[in-house]
């Protein structure tokens, strides 16, 4: 009798072990995936900073060999010169040998200038190269082992529905020890009134433990709806004030472009439903300056970028239709969003998408 009723507690320890191993399966399980996330954003990112980069040091290249091709055309005119001032050394023509040795002099103080310049472009390609392969590399490491931790959730799942199964069989045999256990009916009771005080005082425990984590639960969610400070945005439509108003939007972006010269540096910025709809990637312009073409189905929607929620509202004959969304990050506390239907510009002045 004793040896059957240790054996039975001994089971339910063991199980209840197995619970609670599940939950830090899951736990794990979470963090790899946040982990295996990050890694694709930073891989993604890195590639477009390879592009940028090949981008930088073809133009570097192409400069060179506009400066080589230069450096020729000069050292022509030079022999020319040499040869007028051979059969005519006066002073004019000499004067015009030493203008063209110096340009000579500053020709190729050009080009060293911009080998040095491409060499080390072709050094950064080449590091940020090698860094993606290793990031890749913890890419497929991350990957595996989240494989690996999932196979574990599915059988640590397993073992608790069969736990389920275990507890009632373990009803019955209690049931059937009962009718056993008559020889000694003071021992039966004093054991059947200690097995249901660790039921219950393990039913009330699990019964607290699920609801503290529904109220941690709520609460986050709701801090995390009331934290969002969403801006309301008209999207721009078919009048023609609509129109210039778009235009001049584009106008914006162009001079901004214009003036800012180079690429600058950027950041990867995704166009997302606030429901976790996936509208695409912001294209980066130049200049602090993203740009994303997508179709709107709902009159009001709503849109995570960089962080911030935007609510953008549109008529119903609108919906369906393509948008351009315009996001101006110059001032990064205070991004600019703008968002109006693709058809009310020329496309045949469109700012190319880099």
């Amino acid at each position: 009798m004793n040896k059957i009723t240790k054996a039975l507690i001994c089971t339910i320890a063991i199980w209840g072990g197995a619970a609670i191993e599940l939950h830090a399966q899951e736990g794990v399980v979470v963090e790899l995936g946040q982990q295996l996330e990050d890694k694709q954003q930073e891989v993604k990112y890195l590639e477009q900073e390879i592009g940028f980069a090949q981008l930088r040091r073809k133009a570097s290249q192409e400069k060179l060999k506009a400066y080589e091709k230069d450096l020729e055309d000069k050292q022509d005119e030079f022999k020319k010169a040499q040869l007028r001032y051979s059969g005519d050394p006066s002073s004019e023509n000499e004067q015009f040998l030493r203008n063209i040795e110096q340009r000579i002099e500053l020709a190729e103080l050009s080009i060293k200038s911009r080998v040095a310049s491409v060499v080390r472009l072709e050094t950064k390609e080449r590091e940020l190269t090698e860094k993606l392969g290793d990031y890749r590399e913890e890419l497929k490491s991350l990957s595996g082992e989240l494989h690996k931790q999932q196979l574990a959730q599915k059988v640590a799942q397993k073992t608790r529905s069969l736990k389920t199964e275990l507890e009632s069989q373990t009803t019955l045999l209690q049931k059937r020890l009962t009718t056993l256990q008559r020889e000694n009916e003071r021992l039966r009771q004093v054991v059947q009134l200690e097995t249901e005080k660790r039921e219950q005082a393990e039913e009330l425990a699990t019964l607290a433990e699920e609801r503290a984590r529904s109220a941690e639960l709520a609460l986050t969610q709701y801090h995390q709806v009331n934290s969002l400070d969403t801006e309301d945005v008209v999207a721009e439509e078919g009048s023609q004030g609509a129109r210039e108003r778009a235009q001049a939007e584009m106008d914006r972006v162009r001079e901004k472009l214009a003036a800012a010269g180079d690429f600058g540096e950027s950041v990867s910025l995704n166009l997302r439903g606030d429901d976790g709809t996936e509208y695409g990637m912001f294209q980066y312009l130049g200049a602090q300056q993203y740009r994303a073409d997508a179709v709107i189905h709902d009159s009001v929607s709503r849109f995570r970028v960089a962080g911030r929620t935007y609510q953008v509202k549109i008529s119903e004959e609108g919906l369906g239709e393509e948008f351009v969304f315009l996001y101006d990050m110059t001032d990064s506390d205070k991004p600019r969003f703008v968002t109006f239907k693709k058809s009310l510009i020329d496309e045949g002045g469109a700012i190319a998408q880099e």
